[in-house]
């Protein structure tokens, strides 16, 4: 089971982290004793006193944090004008000219990326398949891992 939760909030990333994994605990019966200490390994967010696996992200007005017992990686980004033909041709050998095909193809390299921790560029090119939505208006959210995947608002 992987839990998603995402704030509009302005909040930081660590304090969201630390309310994502009491969610967790509380939706998966997971005794969360002591406040949850992250610490941060080449950038990445990791659990020191708890067996979780976490992930972050944020762009524009949100933040985005995901919770799971094996690995996973979220990624969001705010899907703005770019010249997705040039970018696309370079990064993923394809062209891709619709804005939210490239979005979902991004963010969906980019939460493979967090989740295997590999290259940007290998991930991106891998063509890994996360589970992609766009609920939020105007963005692409995607998640990689394995299992049910439950979205909640903080």
């Amino acid at each position: 089971m992987i839990l998603v939760v995402i704030s509009k909030q302005n909040i930081t990333t660590d304090t969201l982290l630390v309310e994502s994994i009491r969610r967790y605990g509380q939706i998966n019966n997971f005794r969360i004793d002591e406040e949850p200490i992250i610490v941060r390994i080449d950038g990445a967010p990791l659990v020191k006193n708890y067996p979780l696996f976490v992930s972050a992200s944020h762009s524009g007005d949100y933040v985005v944090c995901a919770v799971s017992v094996d690995m996973v990686g979220v990624d969001i980004e705010k899907m703005t004008e770019r010249d997705y033909l040039t970018i696309s041709k370079r990064v993923f050998n394809k062209e891709i000219g619709d804005k939210k095909e490239f979005y979902a193809r991004w963010t969906s390299g980019e939460a493979y990326k967090k989740a295997s921790g590999e290259s940007l560029l290998t991930s991106l090119a891998s063509n890994k398949k996360a589970h992609v939505v766009d609920f939020l208006d105007g963005y692409s959210l995607a998640v990689y891992g394995e299992g049910n995947i439950f979205y909640c608002f903080y």
